[in-house]
């Protein structure tokens, strides 16, 4: 967890609320979050969104059973029941719909329900999310509720046209910079001119480029849709005052004195701009690549792009985030820990399985190499393919899929939540150091941070650690969730299952996304955030297969024996879980939020998982 620059606020009872909300969205955003704090892909409008895109191909014929995405319609249920501003409960035009829409196998009358369902939201959702954000984030209560809408903002701003870069770097400037306006955060009635920045209309931005490739040639076919080739900077950019912002970007400038400038791109912000423009110069250098396989094309990761306005507003960009760097850790590798895993790769696993290993980490090298999400998915979900063993006879597609995906990724997730506290929780100062050390049982900082998390010989002793963390409303938030959750093995158990169930829901999103880019050329707006994800859970499972590697003693250990361990160890782990009710202490919390037997416990130390 970033912990963020608190010097632009005046911090009272008052605006404590405002805070909280800042510091959450501040984390949702943040590159390098927990993926499970970070801003969800969907909220329940863009569920019905993605709902509505099933229903169409569902009626054209491309998909031809409606099991095919049963499970959009489940999450979508799911998602209405716990939505903080919809009570499907009392509002009789959802429930209807959902009820209709449960009952209904006939294509046409399936999407006319969806499109009902939407045009409801569409109307009266986003009013409804920013009332009770408005109103409830100042009374400062219902904290999961906030959170809740919190989350759902993040995605029905971007639903609505705004990039998450742009929404995490408003949000940076209006909170945090003390450089941007306000000048002081002090009251909650703030809140609303935040908000209000997101209900700007679309307008007009030019985005200037530069690129290293003989396209001067061109330049007059470009100039009908709108794309302008010079070499060197263009008059116009040169009268705002270019040398400015060249002089900002040296690094790398050599080389690329050709200039694109590419006009009318509408967009809500100069980040989407950024996106739009790029994505219409790519179908240009996709055919020039197609003709000419010898020429590379290399456009310079900055950008300016200015908009329209009196005076025009210009915007400048380094390099623009890369959905495949998100997910990755922000520690150093070594290359001690580069040798190690090289070593263990040749030296735990048959060479088959190495052999595996190898050419999954090639589709993995692929998948960062190159720039367009669609085939980072592609080779992402490849490299998964390319681990799983065969499949028996009736034991395929997605259902196999999950079973082969879903042990290691639960295996893993209580280390990940507590390693980010422990971050945290490092970097919230000194008091808050002193009062875990004194009170945590442990031989170091992440067992006594996870044991006086979770522990019940922690009473008032945890009232210190809320009075030292005054200041950071979130974390003191996250270390209350977290003692709720994993405080005994029933509470373990209830947040393993649906933790469980939002990965399976998630993991068939992603497998429906990618059979879509391959067998209908069609993508869905949230591709980035998929990619995101499935990167992650690709590195966690292959790091869970290199520490199984590492713990077999005496024989070299085969992918198939690798994935036959981990759901055998999911098995035990849940149904330990399940049949008992164990309140944490000092003498069982590892066994009971880790699991006793658990190959992928932090507590079986053979080679560190590293940081999720």
């Amino acid at each position: 967890m970033k912990l963020p620059d608190l010097r632009k606020w005046e911090i009272t009872d008052k605006t404590e609320g405002l805070l909280f909300f800042a510091q959450a969205l501040d984390e949702m955003l943040f590159h390098h979050s927990l993926d499970s704090f970070k801003a969800p892909a969907l909220n329940v409008h863009s569920n019905i969104f993605e709902l509505l895109f099933f229903a169409y191909e569902f009626n054209r014929g491309t998909i031809r059973s409606r099991n095919s995405f049963s499970h959009v319609i489940d999450e979508l249920v799911f998602n209405l029941q716990n939505d903080p501003v919809i009570d499907i409960g009392s509002d009789s035009t959802f429930a209807e719909l959902i009820k209709k829409l449960k009952n209904t196998e006939h294509p046409n009358k399936f999407y006319n329900i969806v499109q009902a369902l939407h045009a409801e939201f569409e109307h009266e959702y986003k009013i409804k999310l920013y009332n009770f954000i408005l109103k409830e984030v100042p009374n400062n209560k219902k904290k999961a509720l906030i959170l809740r809408a919190i989350r759902s903002f993040c995605a029905e701003v971007e639903l609505r046209g705004f990039s998450r870069e742009y929404i995490y770097k408003v949000t940076q400037n209006f909170f945090f910079s003390l450089q941007e306006p306000p000048n002081k955060i002090y009251c909650t009635e703030q809140l609303k001119e935040f908000l209000d920045i997101f209900t700007k209309p679309s307008k007009d931005y030019t985005v200037y480029l530069r690129v290293k490739i003989p396209v001067l040639r061109y330049s007059v076919h470009l100039e009908k849709n709108k794309i302008f080739i010079t070499q060197g900077p263009p008059e116009d950019l040169e009268k705002i005052g270019v040398a400015k912002l060249l002089k900002r970007d040296r690094e790398g400038y050599d080389g690329f004195n050709t200039y694109v400038k590419i006009e009318k791109n509408k967009s809500t912000d100069p980040h989407s701009a950024r996106e739009y423009a790029e994505s219409r110069l790519r179908m240009f250098f996709d055919t020039y690549t197609f003709l000419d396989h010898k020429t590379k094309i290399f456009v310079h990761p900055s950008s300016i792009v200015i908009n329209n306005d009196d005076p025009p507003q210009e915007t400048f960009f380094r390099a623009r985030p890369h959905p495949m760097e998100k997910a990755s850790s922000r520690t150093k590798i070594t290359d001690d820990q580069i040798e190690q895993t090289f070593h263990s790769l040749i030296r735990s696993f048959t060479p088959q399985a190495t052999h595996q290993l190898f050419r999954v980490f090639d589709y993995h090298s692929t998948a960062i190499a190159t720039d367009a999400p669609e085939s980072q998915l592609i080779s992402l979900w490849a490299a998964l393919e390319g681990l799983f063993p065969a499949p028996a006879k009736g034991d395929r597609g997605i259902v196999y899929y999950l079973k082969m995906l879903l042990p290691a990724l639960v295996l893993t997730y209580p280390e990940k939540i507590f390693l980010y506290l422990t971050d945290a929780l490092t970097h919230a100062g000194k008091e808050v150091r002193d009062i875990v050390e004194k009170y945590g049982k442990g031989e170091n900082y992440f067992e006594k941070v996870t044991h006086f998390l979770v522990s019940e010989e922690i009473g008032d002793e945890a009232n210190e650690l809320t009075t030292a963390l005054k200041h950071y409303p979130l974390l003191r938030n996250r270390c209350f969730w977290c003692h709720t959750n994993f405080n005994s093995s029933k509470a373990v158990y209830e947040n393993i299952e649906a933790h469980r169930q939002r990965l399976s829901w998630h993991l068939r999103r992603i497998y429906l996304a990618r059979n879509q880019i391959l067998h209908n050329d069609r993508t869905l707006p949230y591709l980035s955030t998929l990619v995101e994800n499935l990167h992650l859970y690709l590195d966690i499972i292959l790091r869970a297969i290199i520490k199984l590697g590492e713990r077999s003693v005496g024989h070299k250990m085969a992918i198939s024996t690798a994935f036959e361990l981990l759901e055998t160890h999911e098995t035990i782990y849940l149904n330990t879980l399940k049949s008992n009710n164990y309140k944490c202490n000092a003498n069982n919390f590892k066994d009971v939020v880790f699991g006793k037997n658990n190959p992928l416990s932090p507590f079986n130390k053979v080679v560190a998982l590293g940081n999720q």
